[in-house]
């Protein structure tokens, strides 16, 4: 009996120990010249730029759609991870 309650009482501290270990999903992150964009996983972004602006993004299929004050942006997402924005500029993942 005493030997099923310290098994039980150590598995217990692994797991409160270990329960912070789990993969969090982390923001990803997208270079264009000097821009760097920010994807953070709940849904909002951040373009750090000369003139910086954030907002929310939805990701479908093979697109990342930036919400902005004006409308929608639609990124398409490459085979290798990379971004490409309506004018054909290459946003690489870094």
């Amino acid at each position: 009996m005493i030997v099923r309650t310290i098994i039980l009482a150590i598995f217990v501290i692994l797991c409160i120990l270990t329960s912070g270990c789990v993969l969090q999903p982390t923001e990803e992150q997208y270079k264009h010249n000097e821009s760097i964009m920010t994807l953070y996983p709940d849904g909002t972004y951040f373009v750090d730029q000369e003139d910086a602006f954030s907002g929310t993004y939805i990701k479908r299929d093979n697109r990342v759609e930036l919400e902005i004050p004006f409308g929608i942006i639609v990124m398409r997402e490459m085979e290798n991870g990379n971004l490409v924005d309506p004018d054909g500029d290459v946003w690489v993942k870094v």
